[in-house]
C-alpha cells in the first residue's frame, strides 16, 4: 500500500475496504507562476507536477477526489516549492461515515513531506538559441585569447559536468551503468501552501450537487471548513496568512480566532510591483485584476499591499460570495540526497497529455447517475490505462478507525462533506467593504 493510503486508512471506518487511486504527472518545465522581469539577473527553472487522488467504495462508487499542483522554482542554492490545492470535491451518492477533512489533511501533509528527489526531474534541454549564443561566445573568446587558454577553459567547463569522463581514466573492465540526466537539486527548499476558497456547485464531479448526501454551503462556511484542515496539515509552520478581499480586518480575524500562528495578510514578497511577486495559479481570482493592471499600464506602480487593497473593491468580491485566500510558509526545509529515503510502492505516472485526457474522462460523466459512476470506476478508467500502456491497479485501503469514533454524531460531521454552494444570495454585510458615495468624500 502506498504511504499516502496507509496514512488515510487510519481515518476510515475499521474493516471497511475502499479503493484508492493516486496519479502523478511527469515533471514538465513551464513558465514561472510569478512573472519574472526581463531585467532580472536570475531566471530559475520552474517545474510543474500534477497530482490526482480519489477514494471510492469497494463497489465502485466514487466518494471524493482532490487535485493538487506542485510548482518547483529551482534556484542554484534553494527551491521555492508551491503546493497549490486546485480542486477538492465529493460526490454524495452514498452516505459518508468518516470525516472528509481528515482525509484531505493527510493528502496535503503527504505532499508537504514528499521527497523531491523521487520526482526524478530530468535536466532541462538547452534551447537552440542558447546553444547558438554559447557558440558565438566561445568563438569570441577564442579570438580574444590564446588557443591554449581557450582549450584549458573548455576542459575546465567539461569537468564541471558530472557525466563527463576523461577517456583514459574512464576505461574499465567493470561494466558501468548509464548515467541518467537528472537535475541536481539544491539541499534546501522553502515550502508554500496556497489555495483560494470559492464556493461552487461542483469542482471535479459534474451534476454531483444534485445528490442527496452532498451538503451545500456558502463561501463563509467553506472557508471555515478549510482553515482547520490546512492548519492541522501545517501545524508546526511559523507562517499562516488569510486574506478576504472586500472584508474588513475585524471580520477576517473572526475566522482565525484561537489560531496563534495565523494573521491577516499574504505570503508574497512586498518589495517591488505586485506583478513580479504574486504567484498566479489556474482559475486564480487574482488573475483578472492583474490583467486589468497590465491593460491600464499600472502594473509597474502597484505594490503588493496596494494590490490586495484594490482587489477588495473589485465587483466580483464586493457583490459575490466570500472568497478566502490562504497562504502558509515554512522556510529552510532540507531536501534529502538521492537514495537517502526508501522508495515507496510504485506510483502511477502519466505524461502531461495523458493526465489531461484522464481529467477530461473524469469530468465527462454524470455523477448524479450511480450506474455511470460505477462504469467509470470499474470499466472506463482501467480501459483508459490499458489503452495507454500504463501499469495500473486500484490500491485496496482497509479502514483502521473504530466505528464508534467514525460515526459519532457531531455537528462537524454533518457538514464535513460540504464543498459546494447553495444557489441563493448570501448576506455578507459586515464582511464587505463598500466604496464611499461621492457626496461623502472630502
Amino acid at each position: 500500500m502506498n504511504e499516502i493510503f496507509e496514512n488515510i486508512s487510519k481515518y476510515l471506518p475499521e474493516n471497511v475496504t475502499f479503493k484508492g487511486l493516486y496519479l502523478q504527472s511527469n515533471p514538465v518545465y513551464i513558465k514561472s507562476p510569478i512573472y519574472i522581469s526581463k531585467s532580472s539577473e536570475i531566471f530559475p527553472d520552474t517545474v510543474k507536477i500534477r497530482h490526482f487522488i480519489s477514494i471510492s467504495t469497494d463497489d465502485d462508487i466514487t466518494i471524493l477526489g482532490i487535485e493538487i499542483f506542485v510548482y518547483l522554482q529551482i534556484y542554484q542554492d534553494q527551491i521555492d516549492q508551491y503546493i497549490f490545492v486546485s480542486k477538492c470535491d465529493t460526490v454524495g451518492l452514498s452516505k459518508v461515515n468518516f470525516k472528509v477533512g481528515s482525509i484531505i489533511e493527510k493528502v496535503v501533509e503527504f505532499l508537504i513531506n514528499y521527497d523531491l528527489t523521487k520526482y526524478k526531474i530530468k535536466q532541462r534541454k538547452v534551447k537552440e538559441d542558447d546553444k547558438e549564443d554559447k557558440s558565438k561566445e566561445q568563438k569570441h573568446e577564442r579570438k580574444q585569447g590564446s588557443e591554449t587558454l581557450f582549450l584549458i577553459n573548455k576542459v575546465l567547463e567539461k569537468l564541471q559536468d558530472p557525466k563527463f569522463k576523461i577517456p583514459y581514466y574512464s576505461s574499465s573492465n567493470h561494466p558501468t551503468q548509464p548515467s541518467e540526466s537528472l537535475c541536481q537539486l539544491p539541499p534546501i527548499q522553502n515550502i508554500k501552501v496556497c489555495l483560494f476558497t470559492k464556493a461552487a456547485p461542483q469542482y471535479l464531479f459534474p451534476d454531483s450537487a444534485k445528490n442527496p448526501h452532498k451538503h451545500v454551503i456558502n463561501g463563509q462556511q467553506l472557508l471555515k471548513w478549510w482553515i482547520p484542515v490546512i492548519n492541522n496539515a501545517t501545524s508546526k509552520w511559523p507562517i499562516h496568512k488569510l486574506a478576504i478581499p472586500g472584508s474588513d480586518d475585524i471580520s477576517t480575524k473572526k475566522f482565525i480566532q484561537g489560531l496563534p500562528n495565523w494573521s491577516i495578510g499574504h505570503i508574497f514578497n512586498t518589495s517591488g510591483p505586485a506583478v513580479y511577486n504574486i504567484a498566479l495559479f489556474p482559475d486564480d481570482p487574482k488573475g483578472r485584476f492583474l490583467e486589468h493592471l497590465i491593460v491600464e499600464n499600472r502594473y509597474g506602480n502597484v505594490g503588493v499591499d496596494q494590490f490586495y487593497e484594490e482587489l477588495g473593491y473589485r465587483q466580483e468580491f464586493r457583490l459575490g460570495d466570500l472568497v478566502g485566500l490562504i497562504g502558509c510558509e515554512n522556510r529552510g526545509v532540507s531536501i534529502p540526497a538521492p537514495g537517502e529515503q526508501e522508495d515507496e510502492d510504485a506510483i502511477t505516472k502519466l505524461s502531461v497529455h495523458q493526465y489531461k485526457q484522464f481529467i477530461n474522462l473524469i469530468k465527462s460523466e454524470d455523477y448524479h447517475i450511480e450506474q455511470d459512476v460505477k462504469t467509470l470506476v470499474g470499466t472506463k478508467i482501467p480501459a483508459f490505462m490499458k489503452k495507454n500502456n500504463i501499469n495500473f491497479e486500484y490500491k485496496p485501503i482497509k479502514g483502521k478507525m473504530p466505528r464508534t469514533n467514525a460515526t459519532k454524531p457531531t455537528q462537524q460531521a454533518q457538514t464535513i462533506n460540504t464543498l459546494t454552494v447553495k444557489r441563493k444570495t448570501n448576506d455578507l454585510t459586515g464582511l464587505i467593504k463598500r466604496k464611499k458615495p461621492e457626496s461623502q468624500k472630502s
